[in-house]
């Protein structure tokens, strides 16, 4: 633990207790070091140590035993609310991403009838194991947390041209006003293309899209719940995203984040917080509203966990596709400075995600902050590369692909060799996803319609790898540059399921957006910063 500031309040000091706890495994029961230990390891006072001491107690974080140290009691915590299943669930999906990181977790016995039958105090001790099993010898990749460290992985001369300071903007304001434009309207048209058939297999797409005589795809998809299959059905929930039925962008988590981050910059300007993350999504987030690793994570918040770890404990949804999902904004306020946007997109993601999950999210970024000024698609896939650790498995991910483009294989057989590469892996983590996305502007050529259409039928978490090209493309060619087929059925109309909030004019956020950006690239306080004691 690292040494708390004489002037810090007991609450900081809790807090440093508890990432103390978390990021060393501790379970139930193990004891917590002595007074003594804790005060020579956080150089605070007895009396400020023994009342965060005692707010950990309230809390349900700590247990006092007569005459014996204190001993850890959070592990217990998080499986209330959670039924049988649901642990079993979590257990499996830990068991997966444990051993996708390189965990040995070969001696844990995981077998789905024994999990089952096992009672809950088990399963979460098993959770917490599998989640702190030590890394294999063997195992080849390099993937940091930290932000430092994740760019300096990132290295050569990419990333240290990321590293200098951005020069001034040569952009008038109303071109760079109708980049970003296309970046929001992009953004919405791809993630509505894509929304009707998330989580369908290439060949459904296809399938599917044939019976309905709408293919090749050039247009929002058609309502046609006859010609699907058994396998793969259209909910009426999106019938509302698809052709002749669009009259407004319905409501999605991937726009509602990118919402709620112009609600994080205008609340507390471009020196938030992961904390400042935190509350952003209690206040304005329905628990309902939020999946896999958000949810684990708004659990954690509510129980009491820290900011800075509640993305690390018991989720196993850690490196999956959400954080990457929230980027763009950070991206949009930072034009031309790809480094600032990967570091905003940085702060945001640690909250729920780890190693590959943040590396994506930083990435996306990234790009959309270098298309929002320029034309040249390899410049705007450099920025993305900058900031990706060259050891990781996104790294690897993305050479797979580039390589492939380069040896001039078909969008069908480089699609193809990526679903076999990551066949165990779930089709919302991040690595086949940011692939397909790739592939889409690799294979798309920088032509919006092309871009998203690729994007949509590579199948997988469709809404978010289509509304990521359509920024990416939409910023690079702008908003006068679109077809007007993919922005009249949006009808300049956004719904959104955030407190205070309901439908929204696209326009009006692009605005907004532009207030925020101006002030960054302008060098302008924003008036989160003008409030902030120096």
């Amino acid at each position: 633990m690292e040494p708390v500031r004489r002037e810090a309040l007991p609450t900081v000091i809790a807090e440093q207790i508890q990432r103390f706890i978390l990021e060393e495994g501790l379970q139930s029961g193990d004891p917590l070091p002595s007074e003594r230990e804790l005060l020579a390891q956080l150089g605070v006072s007895r009396s400020s140590l023994r009342e965060a001491l005692t707010a950990l107690e309230m809390m349900g974080w700590l247990r006092s035993q007569q005459g014996r140290r204190r001993v850890v009691a959070v592990p217990q915590s998080f499986a209330e609310g959670l039924d049988h299943e649901r642990l079993v669930e979590l257990v499996r999906y830990e068991a997966i991403q444990a051993a996708q990181e390189g965990r040995q977790v070969d001696g844990l016995s995981l077998e789905l009838d024994g999990l089952r039958q096992a009672p809950r105090e088990e399963l979460e001790r098993l959770l917490g194991r599998l989640g702190q099993a030590p890394i294999r010898a063997d195992f080849p990749y390099v993937e940091p947390d930290d932000l430092p460290t994740i760019l300096a992985e990132a290295g050569g001369p990419e990333g240290e041209a990321a590293a200098k300071p951005a020069g001034p903007l040569t952009l008038r304001p109303e071109e760079l006003i109708d980049r970003l434009a296309g970046a929001w309207y992009g953004r919405v048209a791809g993630c509505m293309l894509g929304r009707p058939v998330e989580l369908w297999s290439r060949a459904a797409i296809e399938r599917y899209l044939k019976r309905a005589h709408a293919w090749p795809l050039r247009d929002y998809l058609p309502y046609k719940p006859e010609a699907t299959s058994p396998d793969f059905a259209l909910p009426p929930a999106v019938r509302r995203a698809c052709k002749g039925h669009l009259h407004g962008a319905i409501r999605d988590d991937d726009l509602d984040f990118t919402v709620l981050n112009l609600l994080l910059l205008e609340r507390h300007g471009p020196q938030f917080t992961t904390a400042h993350v935190a509350e952003t999504w209690l206040h304005f987030l329905a628990f309902r509203n939020v999946y896999t690793a958000e949810e684990v994570t708004y659990r954690n918040l509510v129980q009491g966990v820290p900011a800075p770890v509640a993305g690390g404990y018991r989720n196993p949804f850690r490196e999956w596709v959400g954080a990457r999902i929230r980027a763009d904004l950070f991206g949009y306020v930072q034009p031309g400075r790809p480094q600032a946007a990967a570091a905003m997109a940085y702060r945001d993601a640690v909250l729920s995600h780890r190693k590959n999950g943040v590396y994506a999210a930083m990435a996306v970024a990234a790009m959309v902050a270098q298309a929002l000024v320029g034309s040249d698609l390899e410049a705007v896939l450099a920025a993305g590369r900058a900031v990706i650790p060259a050891r990781s498995r996104l790294a690897e991910a993305i050479r797979l692909v580039e390589e492939l483009a380069g040896q001039g294989a078909s969008w069908e057989e480089a699609v193809a060799e990526v679903e076999a590469r990551f066949a165990g892996y779930s089709e919302i983590h991040a690595l086949p996803n940011e692939a397909i996305v790739w592939l889409a502007l690799i294979y798309g050529e920088g032509e919006y319609t092309a871009s998203i259409t690729l994007a949509t039928l590579a199948g997988q978490d469709t809404d978010c790898n289509a509304a990521t090209v359509g920024s990416i493309v939409g910023a690079l060619n702008g908003f006068s540059a679109l077809p007007g087929h993919w922005l009249e059925p949006l009808a300049d109309t956004l719904e959104v399921a955030l407190a205070g909030h309901g439908a929204l004019r696209i326009s009006d956020l692009v605005e907004r957006t532009w207030q925020v950006a101006r002030r960054l690239v302008g060098g302008e306080p924003t008036a989160a910063e003008e409030r902030q004691p120096v």
